[in-house]
């Protein structure tokens, strides 16, 4: 469990926390809610490989890497560690496009209106999803007993300007 300090400093006020999890169980609960009719709210990095008109996310759609001859590949980690990557906006998860029980696609309802995209709605590829969806909001009930477990440990707290602390970077 994790907090950021002044996060939610509202007086009496809920406390903000996270749990870290495996991305196949953090995708799992997502997709446990998505197949129970509920939407999912979601932190992501939507600068990167993405398409505001056409409304595609997908990391494979530019070549970079071919164009420089270069191993551009960063992890997660190394990407939100050199600032390459953060949260930076939220979106809410509506569907799911599954194949024999897997994400290929996802279906975002985005803010931005309905004169972009597909009336306001983008798809965003999976590997995308891996590499710069960062956090979601999941019902309790979809937790393991284990995972409810670790809710009620004592979050450890991060500094303001760790790069998990921020939603707007």
């Amino acid at each position: 469990m994790y907090t950021v300090q002044y996060l939610g400093n509202v007086v009496d006020g809920n406390p903000v926390s996270f749990m870290n999890l495996p991305l196949n169980e953090f995708k799992k609960l997502i997709l446990d809610q998505l197949k129970d009719g509920r939407l999912v709210w979601f932190g992501c990095d939507c600068g990167k490989d993405g398409n505001r008109e056409t409304g595609l996310w997908d990391d494979t759609q530019f070549d970079y890497a071919s164009t420089f001859d270069m191993d551009l590949e960063m992890s997660k980690e190394d990407m939100l560690d050199a600032r390459h990557s953060a949260m930076n906006h939220a979106m809410v998860f509506t569907g799911v496009n599954l194949v024999k029980g897997k994400p290929t696609r996802w279906k975002i309802e985005n803010s931005w209106g309905d004169k972009v995209a597909n009336q306001g709605y983008y798809i965003c590829s999976d590997t995308w999803f891996d590499k710069y969806v960062y956090e979601a909001v999941v019902h309790q009930k979809y937790l393991t007993p284990s995972q409810k477990k670790v809710l009620k440990l004592k979050p450890k707290v991060l500094k303001p300007w760790d790069p998990f602390g921020s939603l707007a970077d």
